[in-house]
Formats: structure tokens, C-alpha cells, sequence
């Protein structure tokens, strides 16, 4: 518990079912391919990956992982954090979205939290208010970029970024395909 002693009765917990994210029902595909394959047979092209990044943190303290794999992906590609349209977040609990934004902040100036204010970050809600459909969240806040993507043509980078069990995070740079 991170230094924290167990009181019975008490608690000093930072994640409670009603600041994580809800198990829900979900399923999902979607085919990553070349533009001359996807042309050949017909199929529309969202967007093109343009890169990504993994960082680990301590595995118990996952939830700030996207924050660090966010910093390297966007130093890859030299951006900055302000020039993606829409990011999706997969937050599985509240707690790991503050801290990445706190961390962000503070070490990067990255400024998440004014993103998420004005609804560049998870502007269709996150995990916490459509669910944690296990194994298909990685679909689903790719679709969630592309989906806004496709609503906004001034969008020319989207971002996906979720953390994992084991302290990883990752973050996936979308283009717009100008082809």
C-alpha cells in the first residue's frame, strides 16, 4: 500500500469504485496497413500511424505511465504537446489521470489539464464515464481519435495513450492521410 498501514474500518485508499473505471462489454477490430494495400481493395483509409512510444514506470504506480510515453513519442516527432487535435485518454482511474497531469505539467510543461478543459482530451468522455471494455480499450480510444478526426478536418495529429498492469504505458501518434 505505499507506505500506507491498513486500519480496519478505515481507509486511506486513492482508488474506490467510484473514481475508477467500470468493466464493460466491448469488442472490437480494425485493420493496420499499407496505403497501397488498403487502396487495392477498396478500404478507407482514417489515418496514418505515424508513430509510438512505451515507457514503464513502478507497477504500482501504472497509471502515470502515458505521461512519460507521451514525453518521448512527442519529442520523437518533434511536437508539442498543444499542436494534437484530440487525444484520448484511457484513464482507468481518476488518481493516474491527475498524476499525469500534474507530472506533465511539472516536469514538461505539457498542459493536459487545460487540453481536457477544453475538450481536445477525451472530448466524448474516457474510461471512467463509457468503460473498461477488457482487451478491446485499445480499440476503442483508437476509434475515438479517428471518430473525431473524421468530425474535424482542421485535426491534422490525434493521439491515443493508455496505461497497462505492469507500470507500461503507451502513446500513438495519428496523421491525417493527405494520399
Amino acid at each position: 500500500m505505499g507506505g500506507l498501514t491498513y486500519q480496519p474500518g478505515k481507509t486511506v485508499a486513492t482508488v474506490t469504485p467510484f473514481n475508477s473505471c467500470p468493466r464493460s462489454d466491448g469488442a472490437g477490430a480494425m485493420f493496420v496497413t499499407t496505403d497501397v494495400f488498403a487502396k487495392k481493395h477498396g478500404l478507407k483509409i482514417e489515418a496514418e500511424l505515424a508513430g509510438w512510444s512505451f515507457a514503464g514506470t513502478d507497477p504500482a504506480q501504472m497509471g502515470k505511465s502515458p505521461a512519460y510515453s507521451t514525453r518521448d513519442l512527442l519529442q520523437k516527432h518533434k511536437l508539442k504537446l498543444e499542436q494534437v487535435g484530440v487525444i484520448d485518454l484511457h484513464e482507468a482511474f481518476a488518481a493516474g489521470c491527475l498524476a499525469i497531469f500534474r507530472i506533465a505539467q511539472k516536469e514538461w510543461g505539457h498542459p493536459w489539464q487545460e487540453l481536457w478543459q477544453s475538450k481536445v482530451v477525451n472530448p466524448n468522455g474516457g474510461s471512467l464515464a463509457l468503460g473498461h471494455p477488457l482487451a478491446a480499450s485499445g480499440t476503442r480510444v483508437i476509434l475515438n481519435v479517428l471518430g473525431e478526426m473524421a468530425k474535424k478536418k482542421d485535426i491534422k495529429y490525434g493521439m491515443a495513450a493508455a496505461c497497462a498492469a505492469g507500470g507500461m504505458g503507451c502513446s500513438m501518434l495519428m496523421r491525417r492521410y493527405e494520399g
